[in-house]
């Protein structure tokens, strides 16, 4: 009578256990990715927030441009003699109108952009908790591909525990 088991059993407790350890890494494997995802999540929120302050910087840019224009275009017609009244208001109407426009576009541009990214963290936060998932789907994966390990070397073990006692 052989001390060693031998049978099926055996080899695929063995390849059992190979799958446990396996499904231990990929399991850790994921976890380090969720990780990542949120850290990635987080670079993209704060971007958007980034965005928004440049843009609200931006703005008071241009209202400080436009007000500097119509200032230096009063100026101009003032030291000319001239009255602020027909081409002269028409001039200053249209600088007015042209800052307000170059300004509605940065605050669509800006709020654009920080849609952009709040959509990105969005994604990266979905894709954090699929990684989550996926890590406690390898360690239940580890923990029944254990239990079918000892089910399978069980009987073997059980075998040679008769030889132990004599």
């Amino acid at each position: 009578m052989s001390l060693v088991p031998s049978g099926s059993n055996v080899g695929a407790g063995i390849a059992n256990i190979g799958g446990v350890v396996q499904d231990l890494f990929a399991s850790s494997g994921d976890k380090a990715e969720a990780a990542q995802y949120r850290q990635a999540a987080q670079d993209a929120q704060e971007a958007a927030q980034f965005q928004q302050i440049l843009t609200g910087v931006q703005q008071t840019q241009e209202k400080r441009a436009l007000t500097m224009t119509i200032g230096s275009e009063q100026a101009g017609y003032a030291s000319s003699g001239l009255a602020a009244s027909g081409s002269a208001l028409d001039v200053m109407r249209a600088s007015t109108q042209q800052g307000a426009l170059q300004q509605q576009v940065s605050a669509f541009q800006g709020a654009q952009q920080e849609y952009g990214y709040e959509e990105q963290a969005k994604s990266y936060d979905a894709m954090a908790a699929a990684a989550d998932k996926a890590s406690e789907g390898g360690i239940f994966g580890a923990v029944l591909q254990g239990i079918g390990a000892i089910a399978q070397l069980a009987g073997p073990v059980a075998k040679l525990l008769p030889l132990a006692g004599a």
